[in-house]
Order: structure tokens, then C-alpha cells, then sequence
């Protein structure tokens, strides 16, 4: 692919990242505009099933694809979003079980990297 296909890829997505983060923001303000959990106040199986992957998205997403989800919701007014994201990686269970930011983004990387040679 040539670097302008990459970088239309890249954009593309970016913009659907972006769709998907406005998209939950809807839910979870539908779902408990109480938060910060799925569930309002409490830490739920939606928060078990969904914290690794979140807390893996806001370590990897900014250092390799230099999208910052934190910021995006800010400027975007994805306050709900935003809530959940920061109550859910700031439960001590999901802390005390994540790995560091830096072995996360190395280990993606590395992923990454095999997966281009099994095109």
C-alpha cells in the first residue's frame, strides 16, 4: 500500500474510532446517566469484560496511532464516556491486574508486527 493509502487508512480509522466513542458515550448516558459505571454506581461484569480492553485502547491507541481517547472526549463533549473510561482504570482490580502502558504498547507493536507477515 502506498503512504497516501496509509494515511487515508489511518484517517478512516480515526473517524471511525471517533464514531464509536460518540456512540457509547449515547449508550451509557441512555443506559445511567448516574454512572460512572454500565450500571450506575456499581462495578458490574460489563466493567470485567470491558476494562482490559479500554485500559489496553488508552495506553496503545495514543503511542501508535497518536489518538488520544482522553483528550477526543473532552474536545468532543463525551463526558459520559469519559466518566466511565476514568472510573473503570481507576478501580484498583483493574489496576493491580494491568500491565505497565510501556509493555502494552510493546507487546502491540510486536503483535502488529507479526500479523503484517501473515498478509
Amino acid at each position: 500500500m502506498s503512504a497516501m493509502g496509509d494515511e487515508q487508512a489511518e484517517t478512516e480509522a480515526r473517524e471511525s474510532l471517533a464514531r464509536g466513542m460518540k456512540a457509547m458515550d449515547s449508550y451509557l448516558l441512555r443506559i445511567s446517566s448516574d454512572g460512572p459505571f454500565v450500571l450506575g454506581g456499581k462495578f458490574s461484569m460489563a466493567e470485567v469484560m470491558t476494562g482490559p480492553f479500554i485500559v489496553r485502547r488508552l495506553a496503545t491507541v495514543p503511542a501508535i496511532a497518536g489518538f488520544d481517547m482522553r483528550e477526543h472526549c473532552k474536545k468532543e463533549g463525551l463526558l459520559r464516556l469519559l466518566q466511565w473510561m476514568d472510573a473503570v482504570t481507576s478501580r484498583p482490580s483493574i489496576k493491580d491486574t494491568t500491565p505497565s502502558a510501556d509493555d502494552l504498547v510493546a507487546s502491540t507493536r510486536s503483535m502488529m508486527e507479526r500479523m503484517k507477515g501473515t498478509k
